[in-house]
């Protein structure tokens, strides 16, 4: 008997359990425990915290079944906290507790919302909804790109006859294009000619050019020539004294008449503002003034 119960002993405390430490007992109901034995786990954040210390069946709540849980003293549940049984890829089941930090608590003895994790058939078959949907979305889509690539084809049909008939044009015209080739090569030759391409001509128009800088230059030192004897002749006649413009500059007995006239008239027109009835008559009656 010793031994059986240091086997059990030695067992619990390899799971992680302390059976000389104080615990407070929590339960949780669950629709269906998929195989939880007493004695499997309670973790938090991956460590063990506690185990499944009782199960029994409630049928008074259609058939729940209560699972009794021994937690260490100085853990702390609260109000929100969630026992969560999972089993995992070995088919080993366990209890899970999510908890939260707040000030309301669970009072040991108290009971735990329990929940049941999602099988892997379960989350496959949700997965499945997502899948069909994008596959439908996806057929969709290549539905229209059906629809472009008539559209595509069409248009690849238009390109073709458009290169097939600028083919026909080239061809039809190849003879003239050949020849417009050969006149440009041709043309292309002769300005490059020595004796008689562009290179002498534009020598020609060089020669030309000039001359006629020079001729114009010419007419022009002509016509200066011209006009410059012309004054000097006039300029001649004016030193000798021929001519009225001689005389005008020569002589300064016109400018001195000019002058003098200049003054009596100055008089006479002062004399007409001061005295008008010497020079202008004029009666309302038609008589004149002595």
């Amino acid at each position: 008997m010793v031994s059986g119960a240091i086997l059990y002993i030695g067992f619990n405390f390899l799971k992680g359990i302390d059976l000389f430490s104080n615990s407070n007992k929590y339960y949780a109901y669950y629709s269906n425990i998929d195989g939880l034995t007493v004695s499997n786990p309670v973790t938090l954040n991956g460590f063990a915290i506690g185990r499944v210390s009782d199960i029994s069946i409630i049928q008074e709540r259609n058939n729940m079944v209560e699972v009794e849980f021994d937690i260490k003293e100085y853990i702390k549940i609260g109000k929100s906290s969630k026992a969560e049984l999972v089993t995992d890829i070995l088919g080993s089941k366990s209890v899970v507790l999510h908890t939260i930090e707040e000030e309301e608590l669970i009072p040991p003895g108290g009971t735990i919302e329990g929940i049941i994790e999602q099988s892997i058939f379960e989350t496959i078959l949700d997965t499945a909804d997502p899948i069909k949907s994008t596959i439908l979305k996806l057929n969709s889509l290549l539905n229209g790109f059906s629809g472009t690539k008539i559209k595509l084809d069409s248009l690849l049909v238009s390109f073709k006859k458009t290169a097939d008939g600028i083919n026909k044009n080239i061809d039809l015209n190849q003879n003239k294009l050949q020849k417009i080739i050969e006149n440009l090569m041709q043309l292309t030759e002769d300005l490059g000619d020595e004796e008689h391409g562009i290179k002498p001509l534009v020598g020609n128009f060089k020669t030309f050019s000039d001359s006629l800088k020079v001729l114009e230059l010419s007419k022009t030192v002509n016509n200066l020539n011209k006009t410059l004897v012309s004054l000097d002749e006039t300029l001649k006649k004016v030193n000798s004294g021929d001519g009225s413009m001689a005389k005008f500059i020569n002589n300064d007995s016109l400018y001195t008449n000019l002058n003098n006239t200049a003054a009596d008239l100055d008089k006479l027109l002062i004399d007409l503002k001061e005295n008008p009835n010497r020079y202008v008559h004029f009666s309302l009656f038609g008589r004149k003034d002595k």
